[in-house]
């Protein structure tokens, strides 16, 4: 009888492990995320266990679904350009996000942080390898080439090699930047610092064993809002003590004081913030840049943006599509394409998402505020949601609704907490 839930425990691991890869995959991982079939493939697989589940749609679902409907057929109505594809693409991720959270619901952020901690391990030996001479060229054109592309993309983005589990990045050789899976250093920086704070959830030293692996990563990805948020991470790890200790909070004016030495002295943080700031009226490939002209642009239609549909670019083909289209600041991408309604709603959804975390898993007060600056921090550096993964966000409150029973026949039913 052991040996039978065993079994069936093992069977549930990998299948939650699995569901969750999905969506980090979909997301950002460099073989997957460019095409739009591997986002079909993985909502037939999540649905294939939803039904297998006896999973239902529940109101939280319909709510979002019907939100984000109503925004649509307004955008639809005031620009047209109408797309199949685009309008079913929405609510296939959307439900791809909605399923994998109601299958795996409390486990979904253990085997998020499994999966990030086991892309930093595979990250670093490649990561120490691109420091050998000459090793460019067994990178890209051999190991690149091992695992061909099932799906190519036309978008204006191209691909870059990679060998699924790590990508050889440009940066990789030029600045040595690790960007692990991932399309670039700072995107691998995003999953890593979101690991980070997760992982605070059941294990709050901050030198375990996963957590030293993590911050490791953070550091190899040279990315100036990782950095920025590792220092905010540290700050919370001992924001009691800076609140009841002198001591604490002279060593606080120290670090603060060093940090700003090295802002200074480290050309890659210094010199790409002001870069940033003194392109971001030439160019929208700066974060300010991108931001000003998604500002600019959701001015022009605050509460329902313009969507996915291509009205925001004048309905470009993507033959068409320039340097100057691309956008990559979240926070003001997700306000142009999806309005003020939407947007607060979605980070209405992480933070109470963020909130519950810290009441459930007993953690201090002020958590959520810390974790919920992250996120938008993160989202300010890279277009990250609307993507898969941070859709699971719309959802995640209501697994704190509910409480995971298990029966005899290893079967799922819940109860109200």
């Amino acid at each position: 009888m052991n040996t039978h839930k065993s079994v069936n425990q093992t069977i549930y691991n990998t299948r939650d492990l699995l569901l969750v890869f999905l969506l980090i995959a979909t997301t950002g991982m460099e073989y997957f995320y460019r095409s739009q079939n591997y986002i079909l493939i993985g909502c037939i697989i999540s649905s294939f266990y939803f039904i297998k589940s006896r999973q239902k749609l529940n109101k939280s679902f319909l709510l979002v679904i019907l939100l984000f409907l109503i925004v649509e057929i307004f955008q639809c109505l005031m620009f047209g350009g109408f797309n199949i594809r685009t309008f079913s693409g929405t609510y296939i991720r959307l439900f791809l996000s909605y399923s994998v959270v109601a299958i795996v619901r409390f486990n979904f952020f253990k085997n998020y942080v499994k999966l990030i901690y086991g892309f930093s391990l595979i990250s670093l030996p490649f990561y120490i390898g691109s420091f050998i001479p000459g090793i460019e060229s067994f990178y890209t054109q051999i190991l690149g080439n091992l695992i061909p592309q099932l799906f190519e993309s036309d978008s204006f983005y191209q691909g870059r090699p990679n060998i699924i589990v790590f990508s050889f990045e440009e940066t990789l050789f030029t600045e040595h930047r690790n960007s692990g899976p991932f399309w670039e250093p700072g995107a691998f920086g995003v999953f890593l610092c979101i690991a980070l704070i997760l992982n605070h959830i059941e294990n709050k030293n901050i030198f375990s064993k996963i957590n030293i692996v993590l911050i490791l990563c953070i550091i190899t990805t040279l990315s100036t809002t990782a950095y920025l948020v590792l220092g905010i991470f540290f700050f919370y790890i001992n924001y009691n003590q800076f609140r009841k200790n002198v001591l604490y909070t002279i060593v606080l004016a120290l670090l603060i004081a060093v940090s700003l030495v090295l802002y200074e002295r480290i050309p890659f943080l210094k010199n790409k913030i002001e870069n940033n700031i003194e392109i971001a009226d030439e160019t929208t490939t700066s974060r300010f840049g991108s931001a000003i002209a998604d500002f600019n642009l959701f001015l022009k239609s605050p509460f329902f943006g313009f969507g996915r549909a291509g009205a925001k670019t004048g309905f470009k083909s993507e033959k068409a599509f320039s340097v100057e289209d691309h956008r990559n600041n979240g926070v003001f991408n997700l306000m142009t394409t999806y309005g003020i309604i939407i947007t607060f709603f979605y980070f209405n959804r992480i933070l109470q998402t963020l909130k519950k975390i810290g009441t459930t898993y007993k953690l201090p007060g002020y958590y959520y505020i810390f974790s919920f600056i992250v996120i938008i921090l993160l989202g300010f550096s890279q277009g990250i949601f609307m993507r898969t993964f941070f859709y699971a966000f719309l959802f995640l409150p209501m697994i704190f609704e509910t409480r995971l029973l298990k029966d005899d026949e290893n079967s799922y039913s819940y109860s109200h907490i």
